[in-house]
């Protein structure tokens, strides 16, 4: 009977012995996680911040863009020289 307690005692130690390395190997797995999960994190900021930037300001470019080209098609080009920079031609230069 005494051999048996002792075989549980030292089953119980090995047992908490394996846990705790089980334990330790979560824990140190679980900070990884948590470190790439706070770079991800911080790259999602930086891109939805980009993105923002992209959605605030594309309507004044395609306002600025249609009126470039509304305004070189009301320019008249025909008359421009081949060695003439395209800028001076069309007067914006």
């Amino acid at each position: 009977m005494n051999l048996n307690k002792e075989f549980a005692v030292e089953l119980v130690e090995v047992v908490r012995h394996s846990l705790k390395k089980d334990f330790e190997e979560i824990h140190r797995r679980l900070d990884s996680i948590e470190s790439r999960l706070e770079r991800v994190e911080g790259q999602l900021a930086e891109v939805s911040e980009k993105v923002r930037y992209v959605v605030e300001t594309t309507p004044s470019i395609i306002r600025a863009n249609q009126s470039t080209l509304w305004n070189m098609e009301k320019t008249p080009v025909a008359f421009c020289a081949t060695d003439v920079p395209l800028l001076t031609c069309l007067g914006t230069e």
